[in-house]
């Protein structure tokens, strides 16, 4: 009933405990930076994504020794809602960051009148 062979469980059990902290992590980042509009933890979730994520689901997609088509399957409708993430937040961090540097210049702009005295 061995499937896999000791070396092969090895690398998966010690991916699948990477992608569980990992994942930890980006919820973190991706919760903190959306309810505060913070470019920073935004692009720190955008950044374990693709370095992270992405490799570590194309392993699994792209195994070759995977024996169950269902497991093949479900890490192919990861990597799939993997990129939706990737394409969705470098778009999110894009539209913040043009607001942000509009609301920082109308406010340079702001600070720059002359304020008058209506005495």
């Amino acid at each position: 009933m061995d499937y896999l062979s000791m070396t092969h469980v090895v690398i998966l059990l010690t991916l699948f405990f990477i992608t569980i902290l990992v994942e930890f992590i980006r919820l973190f980042l991706g919760y903190y930076g959306n309810l505060n509009e913070k470019i920073s933890a935004l692009s720190g979730f955008w950044v374990t994504s693709v370095i992270l994520q992405v490799p570590i689901t194309a392993f699994s997609v792209l195994n070759i020794n995977i024996p169950l088509p269902l497991e093949r399957i479900l890490c192919l409708y990861h990597g799939v809602f993997l990129l939706i993430e990737i394409i969705a937040g470098f778009l999110v961090i894009r539209k913040i960051s043009y607001y942000q540097m509009a609301k920082f210049k109308e406010r340079v702009l702001e600070e720059g009148k002359p304020k008058s005295r209506d005495d």
